[in-house]
């Protein structure tokens, strides 16, 4: 039981990381920096407009779609291993591989969570 609730508790901090790319790109560091006559600088010009890998470019859209689906198939799989847990019996054998199921969910959830922000983070900077 203390082992779901650890995994519990991960897998809820690990959707707050699904959130926290949005509110890192909501703020422009360059916003300040770019004006005037540093506007011409190959800094500056930024490809925000790019439909490729622009804010609302395709690459992050395409991020955005891969982690929404894979967030939301790691839930049902965490669900399905306690569900597959509370059915086990007591049979170690089954209980063994509910807990693999739901920590091998986590695991990729985190993957997500992490490859997401690596994405957006070397998107945001092109």
């Amino acid at each position: 039981m203390r082992l779901l609730s650890s995994l519990l508790l991960l897998v809820l901090g690990s959707l707050i990381l699904l959130a926290v790319p949005h509110t890192v790109l909501a703020v422009d560091p360059l916003s300040e920096a770019c004006k005037g006559d540093a506007s011409t600088s190959s800094v500056c010009k930024s490809s925000s407009k790019d439909p490729i890998t622009g804010k609302d470019g395709v690459l992050n859209k395409a991020t955005v779609i891969v982690s929404t689906i894979v967030g939301v198939a790691s839930i049902i799989v965490i669900i399905i291993g306690g569900f597959k847990y509370v059915i086990s019996g007591g049979d170690s054998n089954q209980t063994k591989s509910a807990k693999d199921t739901v920590l091998y969910a986590v695991i990729g959830l985190v993957i997500a969570a992490t490859a997401r922000l690596i994405a957006e983070t070397v998107l945001s900077r092109l």
